[in-house]
């Protein structure tokens, strides 16, 4: 019988501190990394994902509905992990994880299906073998006093990586601060900026792209509940094609923002459909010319003018290669796109500052959000 039978209540485990003090005096390491791991499938013991309520997601969008975003707006120096050609604004959106839960309580599920090139997600990590064994060591290096799904969620976020929502405060700051009516998300991903839209005080019509069809059921569902909660009557409109489809009609549209996230190339693996933006173009400078920067002298054909574009995205280094996505992309709008003025990057502040940056440099570590106005 698996040491862990009688740990196990409801698909789940529960290991108290004497507990775990007396395994680890009769059992070594190995043998108890392999014991657990065999009872996770013998067991079904159920991956540790954040608890959210129907009760914590309405709370949740009531709290950023009510929450002044433009609080977040600050002026100050801030800097990033790579050094780019184009100037930075000294102005940056603050930490804020209001309306997180409102988003998460409808994506976590996909989000934590989502590979990133190096690293397994934590649904694959749990669900093979090689990778749960790899995982639980850190039970042991963490030096764990206990077991239990907070502890377990807790070992999957410092050991493995879980894809990072796009902080619902922040793209809220961004619609209120460009007063934005009508807008483009092109990438939508795990519905952040669309909820963003539904508690913005401006915004009256949403459309958004994104190719991964697994995604729409909890779009649907976000829109649904959020109208229940919201008496503002709010349009939204949902493609589920690949942002640099020529055939999305678009002609009746005319966007005060477009304002997104894209891929990264292939940072991260949303789904492993042939949809997907790093299976259609796997070199890279294909990605970079035939979805990124396509994608965005297209859709700025509806951007009016007076609007503007604002797109987060960060050069990448990945396999031992630096990928400079972010001056390839301000390099063709500056080239090719002669209406579009560049007004200067805005910092998404990130939460840990990377080693990468030298003490000695000053200023709040961010993501840049590139902006540019149509001028013509």
């Amino acid at each position: 019988m698996n040491i862990f039978h009688n740990f196990i209540h409801s698909n789940e485990i529960f290991v108290k501190p004497n507990d775990w003090i007396s395994i680890k005096e009769n059992y070594s390491q190995e043998f108890i990394i392999k014991q657990l791991s065999d009872a996770i499938v013998e067991y079904n013991i159920k991956l540790p994902y954040q608890i959210i309520t129907h009760q914590d997601m309405v709370d949740s969008y009531n709290d950023l509905m009510n929450f002044d975003s433009l609080t977040l707006i600050k002026n100050g120096k801030w800097v990033s992990k790579f050094e780019y050609k184009y100037h930075f604004n000294e102005i940056y959106i603050d930490l804020s994880s209001v309306g997180a839960k409102a988003s998460n309580y409808f994506h976590q599920v996909e989000r934590w299906k989502c590979d990133a090139t190096g690293y397994p997600s934590p649904q694959k990590t749990w669900e093979k073998e090689r990778f749960r064994i790899t995982l639980l060591k850190a039970l042991f290096s963490l030096k764990v006093s206990e077991i239990n799904p907070h502890i377990l969620r807790n070992i999957i976020s410092l050991r493995k990586y879980i894809a990072p929502q796009f902080r619902p405060s922040a793209a809220k700051a961004i619609y209120d601060y460009f007063k934005a009516e009508r807008v483009l998300d092109f990438s939508m991903g795990w519905g952040d900026r669309l909820l963003a839209a539904h508690t913005s005080k401006y915004v009256k019509k949403y459309i958004g792209f994104d190719p991964n069809k697994n995604l729409y059921s909890g779009y649907l569902s976000q829109i649904e509940e959020y109208n229940k909660l919201n008496l503002l009557k709010k349009e939204f409109v949902l493609y589920p094609l690949c942002a640099e489809d020529e055939n999305i009609d678009l002609s009746n549209e005319q966007f005060d923002l477009i304002f997104t996230s894209p891929p990264y190339f292939d940072k991260e693996k949303y789904d492993q459909s042939d949809r997907q933006s790093y299976k259609r173009y796997k070199k890279f400078d294909d990605w970079l010319n035939n979805f990124l920067c396509k994608t965005i002298e297209l859709r700025i054909k509806n951007l009016k003018v007076g609007g503007y574009l604002v797109i987060n995205i960060s050069d990448i280094y990945t396999r031992k290669k630096l990928y400079k996505i972010c001056d390839g992309m301000n390099n063709f709008i500056h080239n090719n796109l002669p209406d579009m003025k560049y007004i200067g990057a805005i910092g998404y502040r990130m939460p840990k500052r990377p080693q990468s940056i030298s003490s000695d440099q000053v200023g709040i570590y961010g993501e840049p959000m590139w902006v540019y106005q149509k001028i013509s």
